[in-house]
């Protein structure tokens, strides 16, 4: 293995044999035998050893420049292995674009999106939101954004009064801040079935009048990870 100093030596090697320059010991002996012959000698010597460090110089080179290439190589490799793990377990595969997997939890005439899934300040502090928040009416129907099994139905903190849906490709729903729920835990739900109803429980924000919005605040899980739920919703 060459070292960069090497490289760089041998370089500058190069470059003064082939301009021309010679060592003191040569001009010392070119100067000092007058005789051709001898002076024959050395030129062809000196041509000689100017071949083999130019030999020696571009087989360095080249074996630099492989490296480079090799190292190169494997960095892109392990680039794009990243790339492809990420994009497999990523939160936007491709299923996150194809709209129409979920449906819209409430009625769309009986609620407007106060919040949608993002970074947002909420009473002076920067946070990150994950869900979208539907202002609506206390009491407005809740329903399934598509079928599967209700894992969680209770209260938790924060969200208050929560139901949790397993769905199929490992998509997860939550539905928070509830006035009921209308189902159990282990219980199989068709879409748009009946879940729930709007309410305030859990952390809710309050108006300036100090009323708690009511709003459903709404959950995505894509293999395990919050995502914008937006792209699943038609």
């Amino acid at each position: 293995m060459y070292s960069k100093q090497r490289f760089i030596i041998f370089f500058l090697i190069l470059i003064s044999l082939l301009s021309g320059d010679i060592s003191a010991q040569n001009t010392h002996l070119l100067t000092a035998h007058k005789n051709p012959k001898i002076q024959e000698r050395l030129a062809v010597e000196r041509k000689k050893m100017r071949a083999s460090i130019k030999k020696e110089f571009v087989a360095t080179l080249k074996k630099v420049v492989s490296k480079a290439h090799r190292s190169s190589e494997k960095k892109r490799s392990k680039k794009k292995k990243k790339q492809t793990r990420r994009q497999t377990s990523s939160p936007h595969e491709i299923n996150v674009y194809k709209k129409g997997l979920l449906k819209w939890p409430i009625d769309h005439k009986k609620f407007w999106v106060s919040s949608y899934y993002g970074p947002r300040v909420l009473k002076g502090r920067k946070g990150f939101h994950q869900g979208i928040d539907m202002a609506a009416r206390r009491g407005t129907k809740v329903t399934a954004a598509g079928q599967g099994r209700v894992v969680k139905a209770g209260y938790y903190p924060g969200y208050g009064k929560c139901i949790v849906l397993k769905h199929f490709n490992g998509l997860k729903t939550r539905y928070a801040h509830l006035n009921s729920i209308k189902v159990h835990v282990g219980q199989q739900v068709a879409a748009k079935k009946l879940i729930g109803t709007v309410g305030t429980t859990g952390h809710v924000a309050k108006s300036k009048s100090g009323i708690s919005a009511s709003h459903l605040h709404f959950e995505v899980y894509n293999n395990g990870r919050r995502v914008n739920p937006v792209p699943f919703l038609a």
